[in-house]
């Protein structure tokens, strides 16, 4: 009996997963925060999303999709882009964060986000929020519009199998803008007016100054307004009322040395300015009366400083 041995040789060809099996693309929406104020402890906070889409076959297995972000047009501080900046038409600076995580500090700052994930043919999406917060405090910028825009070079997008190294492909991504509108904001703060001690019977005027500091946007118009204070039945800011346990004494606020312009809370007695983006300082005169008699002791009076803008 003859046997017969018959050898069939079965080659396998292995493909690789490549990642050109899949094309993946992102989109980031535009940030804009509206209307921003600028004055010290404001919250100007908002959000946007980046969207990552990859399809293609089954072959194209578990991709790696990095989206990187750069200092966009307004540039920023470091090499970390921590801040950002906006920048208006005059190239006034505003900052920002984009966080990765959450609104406010402790959230780090934004340059890459890695996504993972498995694409199909009729293409496989993922939303992923940003979130963004202006960190200028302080008046000291022009009103008008801030942006910066993250175009091709500001931000990137690469993905391979598992993994995004730079080697990998690169996807589309659009461009986006960041902007922000500066609105005209006023801060006002101001030194205790203090007319020490003086004689029970007041032969003489007693005057001493206090002051008040603005700072106001610029070109930012202002009305800035003292009430009339505490005293009971004021009418006139030439004589308002500083009152002790025991009586009272009358006195005036001025906007001029010679106290000859009272300073009050209408258009014919406050004071009319425009704002310049940084702290101004405008005086008070303030004028016991002579010719009143005042019983021992502590006077005082609150006034109420409004400004109008």
């Amino acid at each position: 009996m003859k046997f017969i041995y018959i050898a069939t040789l079965i080659s396998f060809l292995f493909i690789p997963i490549q990642a050109q099996a899949a094309n993946c693309s992102g989109q980031v929406t535009d940030i804009n925060f509206g209307t921003i104020s600028v004055r010290s402890n404001v919250t100007n906070q908002t959000t946007g999303t980046l969207t990552v889409t990859c399809s293609g076959g089954l072959l194209s297995g578990v991709l790696g999709v990095c989206v990187s972000f750069g200092a966009g047009s307004g540039g920023a501080a470091n090499s970390i882009n921590s801040p950002r900046h906006l920048q208006n038409s005059l190239n006034t600076v505003l900052t920002y964060e984009l966080r990765p995580t959450g609104n406010g500090a402790g959230n780090g700052t934004l340059n890459q986000i890695f996504v993972s994930m498995i694409p199909s043919v009729s293409g496989t999406s993922v939303v992923i929020p940003i979130y963004a917060d202006i960190v200028s405090d302080g008046v000291g910028l022009q009103t008008g519009l801030y942006q910066s825009v993250f175009n091709a070079d500001a931000v990137t997008l690469h993905y391979g199998v598992l993994s995004c190294e730079l080697t990998g492909e690169e996807g589309i991504i659009a461009p986006f803008t960041v902007q922000g509108t500066v609105s005209s904001s006023c801060e006002v703060n101001s030194t205790a007016l203090n007319f020490g001690s003086f004689a029970s019977v007041i032969a003489a005027p007693v005057d001493q100054l206090a002051q008040i500091t603005v700072r106001c946007t610029d070109t930012t118009p202002f009305d800035l307004r003292l009430g009339l204070g505490n005293g009971s039945n004021v009418s006139n800011p030439e004589f308002r009322e500083m009152t002790s346990t025991l009586g009272l004494i009358k006195y005036g606020l001025y906007q001029n040395s010679a106290r000859t312009q009272p300073w009050g809370n209408t258009p014919e007695t406050d004071l009319s300015a425009v704002g310049q983006g940084f702290d101004q300082l405008f005086n008070v005169y303030g004028r016991i009366h002579s010719g009143q008699t005042a019983l021992p002791g502590i006077y005082s009076d609150q006034v109420i400083i409004t400004i109008e803008y």
